[in-house]
């Protein structure tokens, strides 16, 4: 009775820690089209995590979403155009709920 107790917190912990398992809803855009659009100026915002680019176009607002390949730099070209850009820190080396607990063993 007392396992099951703490396999249930542990589970319920476990999926505090994985945060949303749905992400919203989001155009996915070519990195070609993407390139196109900031040329053409019709980029307003981006935000770049990683190689992910979530971004708002200026005509509708309308979200959309792509990678950029490692060794693209896009930064210089949206400054250029004077897209406002938000970057967030690359959380992919982030330790799990998982890789903590084992890391005490």
């Amino acid at each position: 009775m007392l396992l099951g107790v703490i396999g249930l917190l542990l589970v319920a912990l476990f999926g505090m820690f994985q945060g949303p398992s749905v992400l919203p809803a989001q155009n996915a855009m070519p990195f070609s089209e993407f390139i196109a659009r900031i040329d053409e100026g019709k980029v307003a915002d981006v935000t770049i995590k990683g190689n992910i680019v979530n971004g708002h176009l200026t005509e509708g607002g309308t979200g959309f979403m792509t990678y950029v390949p490692d060794s693209t730099n896009i930064t210089d070209k949206l400054l250029a155009k004077n897209v406002k850009i938000n970057a967030q820190p690359d959380d992919k080396d982030a330790p799990t709920f998982w890789g903590l607990i084992l890391s005490w063993f």
